[in-house]
């Protein structure tokens, strides 16, 4: 569709799609040069929105928002080198990231922290380092902290399908067997409180103690 003949409505389109106001209607129509109270612009912004004309050149133009921005992370994507195998792989890295890996003990069984020992993809799980230092500027204390493991395994879990039984039976689920559960226990529970009672009757009249009247 070309550009709108009424450039007003044009720059309305072009503000709501592009730019500081995109999204914002009251505000895209101020900014196409309506004057309009705060109040005012909202109800005649939808008004114009509602008008054809308009609705086809915001759908052309969103579309080609889209369009370009599938273009640009597919550029992205291709300069990285970045493919699905790469993702799960650093999502393994992340998962399986183990503190272990960030010490080096020698032959003396010596134990040392040393950043430059830990091999590339199993540094990957690593977010924060932190150094305090000693008065006389040697390092005190080290506190490393790796990603959330959690996350990155619920991640890995859920592209494999190992989730998909689970929420399979979930679905599965009918609430007539569950009902029928609960009438069963409650069944079985009457019966054991009603033997406890004869129990009780049988001991409490068998130690000598007349029945009440």
């Amino acid at each position: 569709m070309p550009v709108l003949e009424n450039l007003r409505w044009e720059k309305f389109c072009l503000a709501y799609v592009y730019g500081p106001t995109a999204g914002n209607a009251r505000a895209s129509y101020r900014a196409a040069g309506y004057n309009a109270t705060p109040h005012s612009a909202s109800a005649e912004a939808h008004h114009l929105m509602k008008k054809p004309e308009v609705q086809t050149r915001l759908a052309e133009l969103q579309a080609q928002v889209a369009q370009d921005d599938a273009e640009t992370t597919a550029r992205t994507v291709a300069r990285l080198g970045l493919d699905k195998n790469v993702v799960l792989v650093e999502l393994s890295n992340i998962a399986f990231a183990n503190m272990l890996d960030c010490f080096h003990v020698d032959e003396s069984g010596k134990v040392t922290l040393n950043l430059a020992w830990i091999e590339r993809n199993k540094a990957a799980g690593i977010v924060d380092v932190t150094m305090t230092l000693a008065p006389d500027g040697s390092v005190s204390r080290i506190r490393i902290k790796l990603a959330d493991k959690r996350a990155a395994l619920a991640d890995l879990g859920r592209y494999f399908g190992m989730f998909a039984e689970r929420q399979q039976v979930e679905e599965q689920f009918d609430p007539a067997t569950e009902a029928e559960l609960e009438r069963r226990i409650a069944e079985e529970v009457r019966k054991i409180a009603e033997e406890r009672i004869v129990r009780a009757e049988v001991n409490y009249f068998g130690a000598g103690q007349p029945p009440a009247n």
